[in-house]
């Protein structure tokens, strides 16, 4: 049922055709660890402890502890630069589809999705991969646990699979394909903070035309792509500003303000404080977060300089 595999240091895996008839339990462990998923895969990463840099063919991202991430949109690579640990789950399309089939509650198909990790599923997987490396994975009770793992990749899609009633499509594979792609738009501005929303290569990466992506993308997230940039950016200036001890100047660098003066300018019109009122406020929240994990957006963003 599964193949165990464990990672160390400076170690590298390719996950490939000879890896294709049972699901592939993966230790991801200490600094320089690579790992290589191959498109046609189905993963859920858990990390345990540190960060892990993951790239797959559109960006690159960190995927840090308190956080899982299920997979379905290409190949996708993994480096550890620090003493890391993450345990991933991975295997062919067609293997999850059958495990998936037989749990009527799960979901056929996984979407690519990246949340605060619930307790309950690390717990399930971790009990999972001790079982691997025992070797009794075939038992009673590993079957059980990856039932149970199955149900739990239900609740913890929930949020962005309620996005699938807003895509269009004649079918759901299409409404499917439309969300992942979208998705993977969103993925981009995340990790784009700072950088000028460039919309001809957004739309590229979502094989969309720049008018039918942002139709697309307001009728699913209620927002352009270039409004989701401006508040992304706007939250991420209030993190540093409340939640570190990064100087102004370097704020502004890392946000690609031109000049500290014109960051400092843009920060009091959006909060109506300046960078040091705002540091030495009692509370540092100034909203609250939506079902699927995005900020609200405050009344004046700030804009691209």
């Amino acid at each position: 049922m599964l193949h165990h595999h464990h990672i160390g240091f400076a170690q590298r895996l390719e996950l490939g055709e000879g890896n294709g008839e049972r699901l592939q339990l993966i230790h991801l462990k200490d600094r320089g660890s690579q790992l290589h998923i191959p498109a046609d895969w189905y993963s859920l990463w858990v990390p345990l402890r540190g960060e892990f840099r993951i790239q797959s063919g559109h960006c690159s991202w960190l995927l840090q502890r308190g956080k899982a991430m299920t997979w379905s949109d290409g190949p996708l690579r993994s480096d550890s630069y620090s003493r890391g640990w993450c345990l991933v789950l991975a295997g062919p399309t067609r293997i999850w589809q059958q495990i998936l089939r037989v749990h009527p509650r799960a979901p056929v198909d996984v979407l690519p999705c990246e949340q605060p990790c619930p307790r309950e599923l690390r717990r399930v997987l971790v009990h999972l991969a001790r079982r691997a490396v025992r070797g009794d994975d075939a038992s009673t009770h590993s079957t059980a646990l990856l039932g149970a793992l199955c149900s739990l990749l239900l609740e913890f899609q929930a949020p962005v699979r309620k996005l699938l009633s807003r895509c269009r499509g004649r079918t759901p594979h299409r409404r499917q394909q439309t969300l992942i792609r979208l998705l993977r738009v969103e993925r981009m501005l995340r990790n784009q903070v700072g950088h000028k929303t460039n919309l001809l290569q957004l739309a590229r990466v979502a094989n969309y035309s720049p008018h039918h992506l942002i139709r697309s993308y307001r009728s699913v997230f209620g927002e352009t792509p270039t409004e989701f940039a401006i508040r992304m950016r706007t939250q991420r200036a209030w993190d540093l500003i409340t939640n570190t001890r990064m100087p102004v100047c370097e704020v502004t660098d890392s946000l690609g303000f031109e000049s500290q003066s014109a960051f400092c300018r843009a920060f009091k019109s959006a909060f109506g404080m300046t960078t040091g009122q705002a540091r030495r406020l009692p509370t540092r929240a100034p909203g609250r977060s939506n079902v699927y994990n995005l900020p609200i957006p405050v009344q004046h963003p700030l804009r691209a300089a």
